[in-house]
């Protein structure tokens, strides 16, 4: 019911998840319990309410937290409108990757930040 909610395939769905077409179709046919993790992600990726996914009480989705980017942004010290705009697209298409897309460019940029980090150091 949620897939179908949101509009997604199965494997849409899926590559959300992180899982397989064939995971979400025994999800759906019963045939596998959905481990709590994943349980989890579901209500993360897609703002589902924890109640309503469990146990089926209550609205489907929860509501979203507001968080003013701009704001944000400012408070971390990012103040010119070129950086703004590329963190905001960044984060826009963070928000589009499945979680192993999203694992592998976190370990990417913190790897490239050490780097940077470690070739001060050797030029000091």
């Amino acid at each position: 019911m949620l897939r179908k909610t949101l509009g997604l395939s199965q494997e849409e769905f899926g590559k959300k998840l992180g899982v397989t077409l064939r995971t979400i179709a025994r999800y759906e046919r019963g045939e596998t319990v959905v481990p709590d993790r994943t349980l989890r992600q579901i209500e993360q990726t897609f703002s589902v309410n924890p109640e309503w996914l469990r146990h089926g009480k209550g609205e489907m989705f929860t509501k979203p937290k507001t968080v003013n980017i701009d704001e944000l942004l400012e408070a971390l010290g990012i103040m010119k409108p070129e950086d703004k705009e590329k963190l905001k697209d960044l984060i826009v298409s963070y928000s589009e990757l499945t979680p192993e897309e999203k694992e592998l460019y976190y370990h990417e940029i913190k790897a490239k930040v050490l780097r940077r980090k470690l070739e001060g150091k050797s030029a000091g």
